[in-house]
Formats: C-alpha cells, sequence, structure tokens
C-alpha cells in the first residue's frame, strides 16, 4: 500500500509540474507576442519607440529563457533568440527585413506555446 501512495504523489507532482509549466509557457508567450506586435506597430508607423520596444523585447526574451531552459528543450529556444538578437539591429538600420522577422518570431512562438499545451493527444 505504501508504494502504491508514492507512486501516486510522484504521478501527482508530476501532473502538477506539467500543468504549471503549461500556464507559465503560455502566459510568457503571450507576452512576447503582444510586444511583438507593438514593435510592429511602432516600426510602421515611423515610432522612435520601435528601438526602445524591441530593446525590452529581448530582455523580455533573456528573462523567459532563464526559466524556460530549465523546463523545455533547448532546440526550441534557439531559432526565436537569433531571431530576437537580430530585431534590435533591423529596428536601428530601418530595414524593411524586420516585418518578415517578426511574422517568423510570431511564428515560432506561437509553435513553443501550441507545443506545451496539455492536450490528451501530446501525451499519448
Amino acid at each position: 500500500m505504501t508504494r502504491i501512495k508514492i507512486s501516486a504523489g510522484i504521478l501527482l507532482s508530476f501532473v502538477v509540474l506539467s500543468v504549471f509549466t503549461s500556464l507559465w509557457v503560455n502566459r510568457r508567450c503571450d507576452e512576447l507576442l503582444s510586444l511583438t506586435e507593438r514593435v510592429e506597430e511602432a516600426y510602421i508607423n515611423g515610432d522612435t519607440a520601435a528601438a526602445e520596444l524591441s530593446a525590452e523585447l529581448e530582455s523580455r526574451w533573456k528573462e523567459f529563457r532563464r526559466g524556460a531552459a530549465i523546463l523545455l528543450n533547448n532546440e526550441k529556444l534557439t531559432d526565436p533568440e537569433r531571431l530576437i538578437s537580430r530585431i534590435v539591429y533591423l529596428v536601428g538600420q530601418h530595414s524593411p527585413e524586420l516585418q518578415t522577422v517578426l511574422e517568423e518570431l510570431r511564428h515560432l512562438i506561437r509553435q513553443l506555446q501550441h507545443g506545451e499545451k496539455p492536450v490528451l493527444t501530446s501525451i499519448l
């Protein structure tokens, strides 16, 4: 009977950790997506705040990556990080490539967010 209780406790702790990770990743990805939209809007409007917003995006990504590197596969974090590091430079250069990079970043963040949703099909 003791083994059953210990096994149930371990299983419950895995479920709780999974739910916490999913909620945390989804909330942070929503924040990053929102900030990405704000960077694009500021860039399109010719606002000088685009540079500040892109720097904020980069700092928020670094904060997210610190925690996500423990919980998620590192390969999922490499491409978004590469794109975010380019965004600050592209905003400073007023490059037309920025919108393409932002769209690709949004796609990768949505993929990351979708991959962490606890769905029965992803368990089986």
